[in-house]
């Protein structure tokens, strides 16, 4: 029986556990099987170690002669007179303490802590040097390289790793890419077959058959016919008359919806649906700058314009809607920004500042802050400043600190409320010191 120790979880303590040498060794083998890590076991003691009938040889021992055991069961090895479980938890046997003489299946080496490749059939390798017979997908003498995605199937030779294309890629692996617009090729120099609407060596010709055409000519097979919208079409599929609404060599692209009455077959529009557009195909806008959004039909040109201090304006009455220059504002931009205005930049139909510049105040900024207040202004909207000058207190800075407040070198001797900083001289009391003591 062995006994073999055990930590106990996240202590320092241990916990000893009895066990039979066949059931030590199932259990490093399903220690191997699931974590294919060695299993750290110590062994505390062997009280079986010899036979109970009196052998000089461990029980283990499968050729014993005299007081020496050459030969244990799997799993053990011989040393002296006794058998010791193998090193390396990965050894199906063992004649040693340091090497394996069979692993178990998924491993390999010396001591068998090398894992045969994944693409080893049902993970079986050489013993020796890992080599294998491979998975669907795999090739190489270990199995570990993959079959190229651009093989059919993703299957390839096991040897060297060639294998049937799929299209658009050639080269023994298909690692290479056909020529760009070849459906398929041989090599990279042409293509074998080209995608439908294409035909020549390089699949650079365009032939515009109602199905497909010759590779070598481009000439239209029997079966093809005109494409739908065509009224009358070359040996080639080319149209020649397009039906009404439709434009283009094939036919096959709508006229604009702003086209009125159709369009010629290079898509340019008859005339337009509506007056604010102009173009070929009537897909430009009109600029903004035209009054009631028209113009003229090919160049753009505007017959009536906003004022020239307009960068934006209403199509309909002419007013700005946006100045040239950010310190204009009104109807035409004649009016200019009050110079409180931070950047001098207002609201372009109002006047009315963003923000105003230190020591000014109100909706235009034209109101000066109080002479009290500091260098840090006031409130926009109410006026109050922000801080007082030196010794000046209240919601305008308009009030002196107390006399009786003590002085400060530095600065004022009251806050912005009026309460004193350094405290009161000559024994006067309170926030602003303008209680005299009581006299006793």
């Amino acid at each position: 029986m062995n006994h073999v120790l055990f930590p106990r979880y996240n202590s320092k303590h241990t916990t000893t556990l009895c066990f039979s040498n066949d059931m030590l060794l199932q259990i490093k083998k399903i220690c191997y099987m699931l974590c294919y890590c060695r299993c750290e076991i110590v062994l505390i003691i062997s009280i079986n170690a010899l036979n109970p009938q009196g052998s000089d040889c461990d029980t283990k021992c499968t050729d014993c002669r005299g007081q020496t055991c050459h030969a244990c069961i799997d799993g053990y090895y011989p040393s002296e007179k006794n058998c010791y479980i193998c090193t390396y938890s990965a050894c199906a046997t063992c004649s040693s303490a340091n090497s394996c003489d069979t692993c178990f299946s998924g491993v390999w080496g010396y001591s068998c802590n090398a894992r045969c490749s994944e693409g080893c059939n049902n993970s079986i390798c050489n013993r020796f040097n890992g080599s294998c017979s491979c998975t669907s997908g795999y090739y190489g003498t270990n199995c570990v390289r993959t079959c190229s995605t651009n093989c059919v199937n993703k299957q390839c030779s096991t040897i060297d790793g060639s294998c049937v294309c799929n299209q658009g890629f050639y080269g023994n692996t298909c690692e290479n890419t056909c020529l760009h617009g070849c459906q398929d090729c041989d090599d990279g120099s042409q293509c074998t077959e080209c995608p439908v609407g294409k035909y020549g060596r390089l699949c650079t010709n365009v032939c515009y058959c109602n199905g497909s055409c010759d590779f070598e000519t481009g000439q239209c097979d029997k079966q093809s016919t005109c494409p739908s919208q065509c009224n009358t079409c070359s040996a080639t599929g080319v149209c020649t008359a397009c039906q009404t609404g439709f434009y283009g060599t094939q036919c096959n692209q709508a006229c604009s919806t702003v086209c009125d009455g159709g369009c010629h077959q290079n898509g340019t529009c008859f005339e337009c649906v509506q007056s604010n557009v102009f173009g070929l195909k009537c897909n430009r806008q009109c600029s903004i700058l035209c009054l009631n959004g028209t113009c003229d039909r090919w160049t753009g040109e505007c017959p009536l314009k906003c004022n020239s201090r307009c960068e934006l304006c209403d199509s309909s009455t002419g007013n700005c809607t946006k100045c040239n220059q950010n310190n204009n504002y009104g109807n035409d931009c004649q009016s200019y920004c009050n110079a409180g205005c931070s950047n001098q930049t207002c609201n372009h139909t109002t006047g009315e500042c963003f923000s105003c510049t230190v020591g000014q105040r109100g909706p235009y900024c034209n109101i000066s802050c109080s002479s009290g207040c500091s260098s840090s202004g006031c409130d926009r909207d109410s006026g109050n400043c922000k801080n007082c000058v030196t010794n000046r207190y209240g919601s305008g800075c308009q009030l002196p600190c107390s006399e009786n407040c003590r002085a400060n070198p530095s600065g004022s001797s009251c806050d912005i409320n009026g309460t004193c900083l350094y405290g009161c001289v000559n024994d006067f009391t309170g926030n602003d010191c303008r209680i005299g003591k009581l006299l006793q």
